[in-house]
């Protein structure tokens, strides 16, 4: 398993699909997925072949609503390189609908991102608040591996 910035991660995943892209900006989209199977088609399947950052997150998360601008800016400005997806963890009903997906990972803090290859392999993690040139610098890693 690749690594990238020095953590590998496992994941057990199902398949098939429901997932909500959100206008990041006229240039990007931010792709919300609400279950293990979408998160499966999303980041393991990904016919795009595109590397992807996956980002949990939350309404209630300070930090998470900080960063809502730079993963809007980051994603427009790599739109067609890269897909950045959100899992949210609003609610009983975001946290019921995306437990699968928060089992299957080492997720204990939020903002997390996780980081994925074109062929769906993990390449590494951030969590907390990522300023936006280290997120930059961590795609055009993730870039230059794919």
């Amino acid at each position: 398993m690749k690594k990238l910035f020095g953590i590998a991660l496992i994941a057990a995943l199902a398949t098939t699909a429901v997932n909500t892209p959100v206008k990041a900006s006229s240039a990007g989209t931010i792709i919300k997925v609400h279950s293990l199977s979408s998160f499966q088609q999303e980041v393991r399947q990904n016919t795009e072949k595109l590397p992807v950052i996956l980002k949990f997150t939350g309404s209630w998360c300070g930090w998470c609503t900080k960063m809502k601008p730079i993963d809007s800016k980051i994603a427009a400005e790599f739109a067609g390189q890269i897909k950045f997806i959100e899992v949210i963890l609003d609610s009983d009903r975001g946290l019921r609908e995306n437990s699968e997906i928060i089992g299957s990972t080492p997720i204990r803090t939020i903002p997390h991102y996780l980081y994925f290859d074109k062929d769906g392999v993990e390449l590494g993690l951030r969590h907390g608040s990522v300023p936006e040139n280290v997120l930059r610098t961590n795609v055009n890693q993730m870039l230059l591996s794919s």
